[in-house]
């Protein structure tokens, strides 16, 4: 999916630790049998959730690509509202991904905050049941939704689905352009779930789990010109929906979106809510003179067979002392296109991808060229020079 990864796919994608630590409130068997919470008593599970990336060197590694590292993203696009409590964490029956539990939170911990990661010890306990087996845990998480989550009583052990909650009506959010300015009341949804098949504990009752990786409902697309020479005096993006999902349909474990593979890494299909209306020309957010910035849903620039919709999105730009009113960038691999892919192919506007264009001008009649940046958030350069017709 490369948009050279098809865009720098916000790709480490936000991590969730979850050091976890099912504390056990029974007490430890006799005969030096492994001690597990009896399916009645509570547990008690610990660990820690990071936003952001702030892997080992060891583990940035793992995560690279020849490339280029996943961009880990930065400021309000890492951030969790967990003072205002903006968040669920559901325990799933593996055996049928039923809903089997809400984690009740206990405490929260600020443990440590850096430019572009944020992390905190979460404590909290679910009450054992035949639907959650201590040994085998499957933990979806949902965050930043605005406090608009299915509601505990719509929701019954054993019967309703974990895609009956991704895909519930308050899984559906509505997008303006005031939503673009990420901050800690306008956040960016995020999703993650993972399954942990074997979890063993100490003779102190510890299970250490593994870190969740969380996907943000936006793309990101930023455009920049370098050059002093040339002042942008506009930014536009053509279409976007005014609708969105806050977690992708059709995942079941983080297996289904992380794979370990720059060209494949994350969703490989679009999630948008039916009948959803487009609107036009959306101003990006201007960050200074020639640097803009833009956060949107899910928006489907190909058909079924692949080929350039009608309705295509794209980027316009016009400059002070140019010949042109508008110059325009598209949505497609110029250059180094992902295997199988040929060059000129158009791609979607997908979650967790951070679309990259830097263009410059030789001069008041030359159309713009463009370097493309796909990134998922995570780095790929496309290398390309964009030549970009008027229209």
């Amino acid at each position: 999916m490369k948009l050279s990864d098809h865009i720098s796919g916000i790709k480490p994608a936000l991590a969730v630790i979850l050091t976890g630590c099912l504390a056990l409130l029974t007490a430890c068997s006799s005969g030096g049998d492994k001690p597990l919470p009896e399916p009645a008593e509570p547990a008690e599970i610990g660990f820690m959730i990071e936003v952001g990336e702030s892997f080992s060197s060891d583990e940035r590694t793992s995560r690279a690509t020849p490339e280029g590292d996943y961009d880990p993203g930065q400021g309000y696009e890492n951030y969790v509202d967990i003072s205002g409590g903006d968040f669920r964490f559901y325990l799933i029956n593996p055996a049928d991904d039923t809903y089997a539990s809400i984690f009740d939170v206990t405490s929260i911990i600020p443990v440590s905050s850096s430019s572009s990661s944020k992390t905190y010890q979460v404590l909290g306990r679910f009450n054992g049941s035949d639907d959650i087996q201590a040994e085998n845990l499957k933990i979806l998480v949902l965050a930043n939704w605005r406090h608009n989550y299915p509601a505990a009583a719509n929701l019954t052990v054993g019967v309703t689905r974990m895609s009956d909650i991704i895909a519930s009506a308050e899984a559906v959010y509505d997008f303006t352009p005031a939503d673009m300015e990420i901050s800690a009341q306008r956040t960016i949804p995020l999703f993650g779930v993972k399954s942990f098949p074997k979890v063993e504990y100490d003779a102190s009752n510890f299970a250490m789990l593994g870190r969740i990786h969380l996907l943000r409902a936006y793309a990101k697309i930023e455009v920049e010109c370098p050059s002093d020479k040339w002042t942008m005096t506009s930014c536009l993006l053509s279409r976007y929906n005014t609708r969105g999902m806050r977690a992708p349909l059709g995942v079941k474990d983080e297996d289904d979106y992380v794979k370990n593979n720059y060209d494949k890494d994350y969703v490989d299909r679009l999630s948008i809510p039916a009948n959803t209306p487009a609107a036009e020309n959306l101003p990006f957010l201007r960050l200074d003179r020639n640097h803009y910035l833009a956060y949107v849903p899910e928006y489907a620039n190909t058909t079924a067979s692949g080929e350039l919709a009608v309705d295509h999105a794209f980027i316009s730009v016009s400059f002070e002392d140019s010949n042109f009113d508008r110059q325009f960038i598209d949505f497609k691999y110029y250059q180094n296109p992902p295997e199988g892919v040929e060059v000129g192919s158009p791609f979607d506007i997908r979650r967790n991808y951070y679309y990259k264009f830097t263009i410059d001008k030789h001069d008041e009649v030359s159309q713009i060229t463009v370097i493309v940046d796909v990134v998922p958030y995570g780095e790929v350069k496309l290398d390309p020079i964009f030549g970009i017709d008027p229209k």
